[in-house]
């Protein structure tokens, strides 16, 4: 089957080509509407999916294990790093608001169009769409300029949502929507079937959604830049951004990610390398890591939906047990 899809894709050259998924049962364009499909098209030579000749997994419906069931959220998924093997998968197929940990994805696809010394100019209206006022904002106004490199650690750290807006204003040249249109082009070369993404931040829109395995397809792509990697094992960061009046204001952020807080444990055989967490009332808790094992084996590990905190993490360090258990 992988074969004839891979023979689909060279087959297609410039001109539209179906492709048959078999991973996921919605489309980009249909899946709202219909939802049951599994085609979905390309128009371009460009939009091919690179995935089929990847090194991932690749897997149907649940996969379930004795010692582990995910009671506490919406969808779980961990797999092997390395080997692709899956150790748990429940819904990971599923549609689900990932809140932000889009975050992750907006970091991959600026850095595809912008270097990291370049500069980010603050918009206002642009910081104008960010209408929730329960939002996690650093306060930056029109007109405040800081490098990409600043900008993407303040946002993947403490997860500011008007950080991740100006980043996206700013590589759209000046349209948060022709971002988008980036970012959901990026996502669907990665084989990301299920996924669409209205605004950089991951701030709720109920057109802003993927699945499990999507955010697993975008964060292997992820950490294979060891300049993004480093970024999001990093526990603080301080800096100094240009207000637009000239004058400097001393900023800074902290990861979000319990783990390295010090307020929950992952199993004592598993080091957290570093992830993005994610939280709206409409998506629940949320969080997608990197661990190793004692081994250094990598393995990606996904939560959603989780009602609390002590779900979370919890569900988390029991779901990561079954990593010592494939070894051994």
């Amino acid at each position: 089957m992988i074969m004839m899809m891979v023979s689909a894709l060279s087959a297609c050259g410039g001109s539209r080509a179906d492709v048959w998924m078999p991973f996921s049962e919605y489309t980009q364009k249909e899946r709202i509407t219909s939802g049951r499909t599994s085609i979905i098209e390309h128009t371009a030579f460009s939009d091919r999916i690179p995935s089929f000749a990847s090194d991932f997994a690749v897997f149907e419906g649940n996969v379930t294990s004795r010692k582990f069931v995910a009671d506490q959220c919406t969808a779980a998924l961990l797999i092997n790093a390395d080997t692709n093997e899956v150790l748990y998968a429940d819904n990971a197929f599923e549609q689900r608001y990932p809140a932000s940990i889009t975050k992750l994805m907006t970091a991959y696809v600026a850095l595809k169009y912008m270097s990291a010394d370049s500069y980010v100019v603050v918009d206002k209206e642009a910081l104008a769409t960010i209408t929730d006022p329960l939002a996690v904002m650093l306060g930056v106004e029109g007109g405040d300029t800081m490098t990409l490199d600043q900008a993407l650690r303040l946002m993947l750290l403490s997860s500011y949502n008007d950080v991740a807006v100006a980043v996206g204003n700013q590589v759209g040249n000046g349209s948060v929507d022709s971002f988008m249109d980036l970012v959901n082009t990026e996502a669907l070369k990665l084989g990301c079937t299920g996924t669409h993404f209205t605004n950089p931040s991951g701030l709720h829109d109920a057109d802003h959604y993927t699945t499990a395995y999507d955010l697993y397809l975008m964060f292997k792509e992820f950490i294979k830049d060891p300049y993004l990697l480093e970024i999001i094992q990093s526990k603080e960061y301080s800096t100094t951004i240009t207000r637009k009046d000239g004058s400097s204001k001393e900023v800074s952020s902290s990861s979000t990610n319990q783990f390295f807080r010090g307020n929950y444990s992952a199993p004592a055989n598993m080091v957290v390398v570093g992830g993005k967490t994610g939280t709206t009332d409409e998506a629940g808790r949320c969080l997608m890591i990197m661990v190793r094992d004692k081994q250094s084996v990598p393995y990606i590990a996904i939560v959603l939906g989780a009602g609390t905190m002590d779900d979370l993490y919890g569900e988390m360090s029991e779901m990561l047990t079954l990593c010592d258990l494939s070894v051994n």
